[in-house]
């Protein structure tokens, strides 16, 4: 399978990972507003992707903090923003059609309360609670839950890093 552009310079970083200098990470990070414009409008899926993204990392975080749920007119937006990113999968017209208002208020509700649960199954319980709505997967749950508390996509990367073998030489975590 072929790398995605970028994959290889992510690929050469990460192999490097513990001899890699800082100041390469640091200016990837940078350049990721650059990165989206790039993309935002070359194609239907990634047609407005830079105003969204900008939503979504603006935005959305303190409207779910605040409501303590997403909306169905966000979560689609969530969507849109997820699909402009990534791989083109024609899920929109199901996600708006298969659920309710009131099942993605609710299915959020749960999931936000497991997420500020701190035990060990705070992450899986949060995903699950909101792949309970149609054409909602973990990609996308990970998204809604990344964008209502960062620190819980932290505690998800963490289990992630200590699950690859070889990759990551830990001397304690504390949660």
């Amino acid at each position: 399978m072929a790398l995605r552009p970028g994959s290889s310079s992510a690929k050469r970083m990460w192999d490097n990972a513990e001899s890699a200098d800082d100041k390469e990470w640091i200016e990837a990070l940078s350049s990721y507003g650059l990165c989206i414009a790039a993309v935002s409008d070359k194609t239907k899926p990634t047609k407005g992707l830079s105003k969204v993204d900008q939503w979504w990392t603006s935005t959305l975080p303190s409207l779910l903090r605040e409501e303590q749920s997403i909306s169905k007119a966000s979560l689609v937006k969530v969507m849109q923003w997820k699909l402009g990113r990534g791989k083109f999968r024609p899920l929109m017209g199901r996600l708006e059609s298969g659920n309710t208002p009131a099942q993605v208020i609710a299915c959020s509700q749960r999931a936000f309360c497991s997420a500020k649960s701190k035990d060990s199954s705070s992450v899986k319980n949060a995903v699950i609670a909101l792949t309970q709505l149609v054409a909602v997967g973990p990609a996308t749950a990970s998204a809604v839950l990344a964008a209502y508390d960062p620190s819980w996509q932290m505690r998800r990367l963490m289990r992630f890093l200590l699950s690859v073998p070889g990759r990551i030489h830990w001397r304690s975590i504390s949660h």
